[in-house]
């Protein structure tokens, strides 16, 4: 409001008094055209019980706003994030109970279908790390959310498939800090890492709610793929987990997009560095 009075020239060279300061906001079309020109409530017709009213129902949208904007789907149940995850990690945990067949999903490299020659199409984007044909907008809460439910329950199918091998310890993302105790670094290039007989696996989670397809990497996620893609090494691997809020929940193990083998099963999509597949 002062910058388009400002533009309209009306604070150049007087102060103005209020009667100024009204005609000014008619003449600039900020007064309701079916509103008097006065802000004395007896004027307008209105209490102070009026205002009051508006205040607590202006007070109550703005709540429920922001519960919105903090409140995911979990198998189509609200739930408040609020500002603690560990609460969130326990409702997913029961969510696992009733889809127990997700942490037995085998441990091996999902069958990609081969990339149409040509230049990638531009059908949909993603959002978040898997993608869907239509971009949901997620506020900060929930984009948080779904990111850690995705390591949440890579976490628990890791667990699983890697046994004794496995431990609090090999979680190395920031997430971890939300669930065991010590640091995480997102600096790494892989959330995931495992000692094994054949050297250390590295595992990059990319979570998505819909059924994926799309992944978008970082550059440090670049950096490691591109690193460990020498000599047909599979120790850095992606970790995809679809419909991650919902029981329709799956995990698909893809190789390295930089591994020469992986050559033809991934478009390149847009200037950064997102990828596009398709399961058979």
């Amino acid at each position: 409001l002062p910058d388009a009075l400002d533009a309209a020239g009306a604070l150049d060279f007087a102060e103005l008094e209020m009667d100024g300061m009204l005609r000014w906001l008619q003449v600039l079309d900020f007064w309701p055209s079916d509103m008097p020109l006065a802000i004395n409530l007896d004027a307008l017709g209105l209490s102070p019980d009026d205002i009051e009213a508006q205040r607590s129902e202006e007070a109550q949208r703005n709540a429920e706003a922001t519960r919105a904007r903090r409140t995911v789907y979990l198998d189509n149940q609200p739930f408040d994030i609020g500002g603690d995850l560990t609460a969130f990690s326990a409702a997913l945990d029961l969510s696992l109970e009733a889809t127990p067949k997700f942490l037995t999903t085998r441990n091996r490299f999902a069958p990609l279908q081969e990339v149409p020659d040509g230049p990638p199409g531009r059908k949909g984007s993603g959002g978040g790390a898997g993608g869907t044909n239509r971009k949901v907008r997620l506020s900060d809460p929930q984009r948080e959310a779904v990111g850690f439910a995705g390591e949440w329950l890579a976490y628990k199918w890791l667990e699983r498939l890697h046994g004794d091998d496995f431990s609090p310890d090999c979680w190395v993302s920031a997430y971890r800090e939300e669930a065991f105790s010590g640091v995480g670094d997102d600096g790494l290039g892989w959330d995931f890492q495992v000692p094994t007989r054949q050297g250390l696996l590295m595992y990059e989670v990319k979570a998505s709610q819909g059924e994926g397809g799309q992944i978008e990497l970082g550059e440090t996620q670049v950096l490691a793929a591109q690193k460990h893609a020498r000599g047909r090494s599979d120790r850095w691997r992606l970790l995809v987990i679809t419909e991650v809020l919902s029981e329709n929940r799956q995990v698909r193990v893809l190789r390295n997009s930089f591994d020469p083998r992986s050559r033809g099963q991934y478009t390149f999509v847009g200037q950064g560095l997102r990828l596009r597949y398709t399961s058979m």
